[in-house]
């Protein structure tokens, strides 16, 4: 499959929210979104003193494993690509997108309060250019496929054993 530099523009600008991402470290700090003022106060307290430790200098992956109690990112070192395409609670990826790489913060979610920190952000075609060639020709073989076997030029015939093993 073939890409000339015109057709990879072109399929970066109508997919950059599925392209574009931001490299995000996080750390969750558990916290009901109608929890009583007391126990919010004290859940935004230890989110601020890992924040503080982050701006400290300490390692955040080591932080993640300590404190996050976020089981999809702890053992990972709190780590998350994050698109603008609804994946993430908006806070999430408004944060992301929103600041410059080696910012840090705490955020509010419904989940708790998080500590944020913005490792990269790759959201130029310059720093995809690799991505956008391999799915812009993905995508192509794809479709070029589809119609190949829809018009009836190629035929699938499968073969007697074919998921035995």
């Amino acid at each position: 499959m073939t890409a000339d530099e015109a057709e990879l523009v072109a399929f970066y600008e109508e997919n950059k929210n599925f392209i574009d991402y931001a490299s995000v470290r996080h750390i969750l700090i558990k916290c009901d979104k109608d929890a009583e003022k007391d126990v919010e106060d004290e859940k935004r307290k230890m989110a601020q003193e890992i924040l503080d430790k982050v701006n400290g200098g300490e390692d955040f992956a080591a932080l993640a494993m300590e404190f996050s109690e976020d089981d999809g990112s702890k053992n990972t070192g709190g780590i998350y690509e994050v698109r603008q395409n609804g994946q993430f609670v908006p806070e999430f990826e408004e944060w992301a997108f929103s600041h410059n790489p080696g910012d840090t913060g705490i955020i509010r979610s419904d989940y708790g309060f998080h500590v944020m920190k913005l490792d990269d952000i790759y959201n130029t075609f310059e720093s995809q250019r690799e991505n956008i060639t391999f799915e812009y020709k993905t995508d192509k073989y794809r479709t070029a496929m589809s119609e190949a076997f829809s018009n009836g030029e190629y035929n699938i015939e499968v073969k007697e054993g074919y998921n035995e093993f």
